[in-house]
């Protein structure tokens, strides 16, 4: 009778010993594609794009009034440096860029009920364009 039980433990370990294997195999395979395939685009080339540097424009009663004088206010990534905001404004809006004005801009302090928190934390860029050049940002 122990025989019988003993025969019946060296056969569930044999099968173990085997899916273990089989694992193992079909894990080196995918790996050896994933290893394979290469990426479209590199990250640092994604940061890059004038669109994922600029978020948008920022329209309020602030700054459509700087928009009378040449200058105009974008939402940008909190990464970007003033050269990555120039370049990518010209690309996207086609104008020649004079300078730009960073400004870091802290979240708000929240609380819903009895539960406190915080907006996330972003970037503002204020953008000087040469003389007679304008931005249509109210595009009908």
């Amino acid at each position: 009778m122990f025989k019988f039980l003993d025969k019946f433990k060296r056969k569930q370990l044999e099968k173990a010993k085997i899916h273990k294997e089989e694992k193992k195999s079909k894990v080196k395979e995918v790996s050896q594609e994933m290893r394979s395939k290469k990426p479209k685009k590199d990250a640092r080339e994604m940061k890059n794009e004038p669109w994922s540097i600029i978020y948008g424009p920022l329209t309020t009663e602030k700054t459509t009034v700087l928009g009378l004088i040449n200058q105009y206010v974008f939402s940008v990534a909190r990464t970007a440096s003033k050269v990555q905001v120039a370049k990518a404004i010209e690309e996207l809006y086609g104008v020649n860029v004079k300078g730009v004005n960073m400004i870091n801009v802290s979240g708000k302090k929240v609380a819903f009920g009895r539960t406190r928190g915080q907006q996330k934390d972003w970037k503002k860029a204020i953008v000087k364009l040469v003389k007679d050049e304008k931005i249509d940002i109210y595009e009908k």
